[in-house]
């Protein structure tokens, strides 16, 4: 059984250490390497950050623009039964 959980913390370490994510902004030439632990961000002008931490925001967000309008409800217009 000791060697089951020598493999499985093995297998996350591994797993949190190793970059799946290389990206690189064409704007301003930053570059993003990340792993499941930690974030590594290079700026075209020597600036770097490490952030250390749990990163799960694999699946990027959609870059649309949405407007959502919001309805002001006055609290007198809305009939409320009492029982």
């Amino acid at each position: 059984m000791k060697s089951f959980w020598k493999f499985a913390l093995a297998a996350v370490a591994i797993g949190g250490l190793i970059p799946y994510s290389h990206k690189k902004d064409e704007e301003t030439g930053a570059t993003v390497t990340q792993a499941l632990f930690w974030r590594c961000t290079k700026q075209p002008d020597g600036d770097t950050k490490i952030l250390i931490g749990l990163h799960l925001d694999s699946m990027p967000l959609p870059e649309t623009d949405v407007e959502v309008e919001v309805a002001e409800v006055d609290c007198d217009e809305v009939p409320v039964e009492v029982l």
